[in-house]
């Protein structure tokens, strides 16, 4: 099944600064509109 993805792009998080494991909260989020676009927040 993976063989027939296709990388679309890639992102970088950066200015994280330093804290205990699990206090920082990431979410990002991806949809994909009516067109096919995909958008990431």
């Amino acid at each position: 099944m993976t063989k027939d993805n296709h990388l679309l792009g890639n992102f970088e998080l950066t200015d994280i600064p330093l804290a205990p494991c699990g206090v920082p909260k990431i979410e990002v989020k991806f949809d994909i509109d009516m067109n096919g676009i995909l958008i990431v927040s």
